[in-house]
């Protein structure tokens, strides 16, 4: 019945409207079915002459240096969605072109990486070093699938350098290298000009200047054209250009070693900062707080910015669960409107791929209007917001053109359709066959009333069927149409009546379908056709009229990762006894806590660096609290940079340009290092990068040689740090080390204190007390309490106590005797005067009779040292 109505409804059609019939299609698609003045759909062709005409059309590239498809498809997929949970940026397809300036330019290195699933590409050029520190610390950020490079040849041998230190640092990532001529600046600016929306690029003359990355850009361009068989659009892409000038590095190792991400190399704990923080609830504002993380700022207006948005979060709880809810109403904007930006060339060899293929883009037209939706209610939201940063951006919410978009999508699609929520295949299905709105084309209209007399005759099949063989349901699946199935306990003894086939006996189910069922999911997959790619026509219409229209989606885009990542960080900044850290020239912490220790009972230490007093000293019995000490103190920094609360009564800190950590003593195998190579290889980087604007933690140095060398080289090292004016925390068993305090006045020693508890049998042991005090350690021998635990005969520990306190005591001596007293006076007078100043510019009228107890103390701490 169905199908008579469907061949009289086309024969009818043909004829009215003069439309003709291509018979020899195999498939019966119907892509011969166009009428006289509208669009056509375009004909499949063979991939590998599409792949051969892009080959003659671009002369300068050479085929078989691109890993590319025989078939045409795209070597990366762009339709799984990235886990926003996932601490990697692998899962995104990054690619990155990269290439390194030689002659007088040698050491500048050009960086264009790009998201094949986003419409964005992001721009970086640099002066490294000889060890390509900051190279490695940019492609561990942006973690790509594949990096480009020229090949190496005889005039450019330092590219073949180059590419062993990009396959040593990223053994997992593919290497591809293409010919140098792709790497061409000019064509690069031409590249990036044709292709930028000017609205949403911030590639000005002086980044047009920058040779190298404009030279990498082309070939990014190029080369993810071709392996990906797609062409984008010009005036649609938004290009920017990243300047790490601006922005705090942090060491690879350094992100294992302080607990910031999880990195694939190292055992560590899983809970980490980012997974304390990542509360976003957007693709998009994961990867940024991740980036972020890694790379915080170094901008105090930015940081400023962030704080107040952070700020208004707190102190308006109600707000901010309102800003999440609609947030998390957002799909992934940038891989919604990469249709808009990309148009694929790849040839689809299957009807089946083709459908597929119009049913997705039918479904993002449709994801989104519902964005759109939300955007506007947003924004109304965000209207009573007071922080400079969302009324200076938010204005983005109520563009003209965004309000544009929905009236194109309104015009084509069925807005009723976003209403219809269906958890099966099969509403999923009639969710995008029904997308276009009735009267838009005669052939959908008559091709959907033929599919809805079909489904009923299906479902009347089905109810007939059921009489027959009590308790089977009709079901539909995308792989295999509608089927019947029958719940049973017992399916292998199932018996079927004979017209059953395709018979597949599950657990506590059996599935079949008979041949009258089969014919009509051929009828149904015809008219879906017939549906969807008259469908496809009106959505590319809607895709046509969006590109001039992106922009606007490009900046909301930008406003929306940046909010949904400062409302994970309000999130986090909502716990008890997080402040908002103060931007001074001093780092000054008052009972910070660990971030990642929140949920422990934990005991808050105080923090003191100055540029007078900046180089720490700690010293301590293990287990005190040395290492995470100064692993809170980094992460405090990192949070603050970050523009986040911090778990503290008070903060205040300075920005930092560079943070290093050297923690641990255990060898690499895999680099055929011992644990003292490994050591001096991490300060190797530390040394000649540490200034005024560093912050440094080294956790034990040279314990792994002799105590004579180590000593010399713990010295050595300290001093040349000393002299860089960094903010330094160094923890050693290196008592002697505390004596650089008698030597140079930015030296402070600090200490963890032990308590002595006597056991019931009347035995002392030693509990640390995880509290930290000023000056040298000065305590117990530690050592000997663990050695206690061991079988060691009582009088061997008895005498090494003994020449261990004998030699402390000779130690003690001779460094007093040599020590300076006029370097200790001025220690002393530095400290009261800088107390003095704090205490002026927090003295109030409330807090009178405080300030004065506290300088009548500071008065008897001089006549005690005998300086008044």
């Amino acid at each position: 019945m169905a199908v008579t109505l469907i061949a009289a409804s086309i024969g009818d059609i043909c004829a009215s409207f003069s439309i003709e019939i291509d018979e020899t299609s195999p498939d019966m698609i119907g892509v011969g079915l166009v009428a006289m003045g509208s669009s056509t759909v375009p004909a499949l062709s063979d991939p590998r002459s599409t792949m051969n005409n892009m080959a003659s059309q671009s002369s300068d590239f050479n085929i078989s240096s691109f890993n590319a498809s025989k078939t045409g498809q795209p070597k990366y997929k762009q339709t799984a969605k990235p886990n926003k949970n996932n601490t990697t940026a692998s899962s995104d397809c990054i690619i990155a072109a990269l290439i390194e300036g030689r002659g007088q330019d040698k050491g500048v290195i050009g960086i264009c990486c790009m998201d094949i699933r986003f419409p964005e590409m992001t721009l970086s050029e640099f002066f490294d070093s000889s060890s390509y520190t900051k190279l490695k610390t940019r492609l561990a950020i942006l973690d790509p699938v594949e990096i480009v490079v020229p090949e190496s040849s005889d005039k450019n041998n330092h590219m073949r350098i180059l590419a062993d230190v990009v396959k040593s640092a990223m053994p997992s990532v593919t290497l591809t290298t293409i010919q140098k001529r792709f790497f061409n600046d000019r064509l690069g600016i031409d590249v990036i000009n044709k292709l930028g929306a000017p609205e949403c690029c911030n590639v000005d003359t002086s980044v047009v200047k920058k040779y190298y990355c404009m030279s990498a850009a082309f070939a990014l361009i190029k080369y993810i054209e071709y392996v990906q068989n797609l062409t984008y659009e010009n005036g649609t892409m938004r290009i920017t250009y990243e300047a790490i000038d601006d922005c705090c590095l942090i060491d690879v190792h350094s992100w294992a070693n302080l607990d910031l991400i999880n990195v694939k190399s190292s055992h560590h704990s899983d809970k980490t900062l980012f997974s304390v923080l990542n509360k976003c609830v957007t693709v998009g504002g994961t990867r940024l707080l991740r980036s972020c993380l890694l790379q915080p700022s170094g901008d105090v207006q930015r940081i400023e910015e962030r704080l107040d948005v952070v700020a208004e979060f707190v102190k308006n709880q109600v707000f901010h669960d309102r800003v999440r809810n609609l947030l998390a109403n957002l799909s992934d904007l940038q891989f919604l409107i990469s249709l808009c930006v990309g148009k694929s060339q790849n040839i689809v060899e299957s009807r089946e791929e083709s459908m597929k293929s119009i049913r997705s883009k039918i479904t993002q037209m449709i994801a989104l209007k519902k964005v759109l939706v939300v955007v506007m209610a947003l924004g109304n939201v965000l209207s009573t917001a007071k922080s400079a940063w969302i009324v200076k951006h938010r204005n983005r919410l109520f563009d003209k053109r965004l309000a544009q978009i929905t009236e194109l999508i309104d015009e084509k699609l069925d807005s009723s359709v976003l209403l219809r929520k269906s958890n099966n295949s099969g509403g999923m299905k009639d969710a995008t066959l029904f997308a276009i709105r009735p009267g838009q084309h005669v052939v959908i209209d008559l091709s959907r009333k033929a599919y809805t007399e079909l489904l009923d005759d299906v479902h009347a099949m089905a109810a007939e069927e059921q009489v027959r063989i009590p308790g089977i349901t009709l079901t539909y699946a995308f792989t295999r149409g509608y089927y019947f199935s029958l719940t049973c306990k017992d399916p292998l003894t199932m018996q079927l009546p004979e017209k059953c086939i395709h018979i597949i006996r599950n657990r506590a189910s059996v599935t079949f379908t008979t041949r009258d069922l089969i014919k009509y999911n051929d009828r149904l997959i015809q008219a879906e056709s017939e549906i969807l790619f008259k469908s496809n026509i009106f959505v590319d219409q809607i895709v046509a009229s969006i590109r001039a229209l992106l922009p606007a989606l490009h900046l909301v885009i930008e406003f929306m990762t940046h909010l949904d990542m400062m409302t994970a960080l309000g999130a986090y900044s909502t716990i008890a006894g997080c402040v908002r850290p103060v931007i001074d020239s001093e780092m000054i912490v008052r009972n910070g806590r660990h971030p990642l220790l929140e949920d422990h009972e934990i005991v808050p230490n105080d923090t003191y660096i100055v540029p007078e007093s900046r180089f720490l000293v700690i010293t301590g019995p293990n287990m005190a609290g040395k290492s995470t000490y100064m692993k809170q103190v980094c992460l405090i920094q990192i949070l603050a940079q970050l523009g986040c609360f911090v778990p503290a009564d008070f903060a205040s800190f300075v920005p930092m340009e560079r943070i290093f950590s050297r923690i641990g003593h255990n060898d690499d195998l895999t680099k055929n290092l011992s644990a003292f190579a490994v050591e001096m290889s991490e300060m190797a980087i530390i040394l000649p990068h540490a200034n005024e604007r560093s912050l440094i933690v080294i956790d034990e140095l040279a314990r792994s040689t002799s105590t004579e060398e180590g000593l010399s080289i713990c010295y050595a090292m300290c001093e040349h740090l000393i002299k860089s004016n960094a903010f330094v925390m160094f923890a050693t068993h290196f008592l002697d080390l505390a004596w650089l305090e008698l030597n140079f006045s930015t030296v402070q020693n600090l200490h963890f204190e032990v308590q002595t508890i006597t056991r019931p049998d009347g035995s002392e042991t030693i509990k640390p007390s995880h509290r930290l005090h000023k000056g040298m350690y000065k305590g117990p021998l530690y050592g000997f309490e663990l050695a206690e635990l061991t079988t060691f005969p009582p009088s061997v520990i008895e005498d090494a106590r003994k020449l261990a306190e004998t030699f402390r005591a000779n130690v003690v001596l001779k460094q007093l005797e040599h020590g300076d007293p006029t370097i200790t006076r001025q220690k002393e007078l530095v400290y009261v005067a800088r107390r003095i100043m704090r205490l002026n510019d927090l003295t109030t009228d409330e807090n009178h009779e405080k300030i004065g107890k506290l300088l009548v103390e500071l008065r008897q701490r001089l006549q005690e040292h005998r300086l008044l």
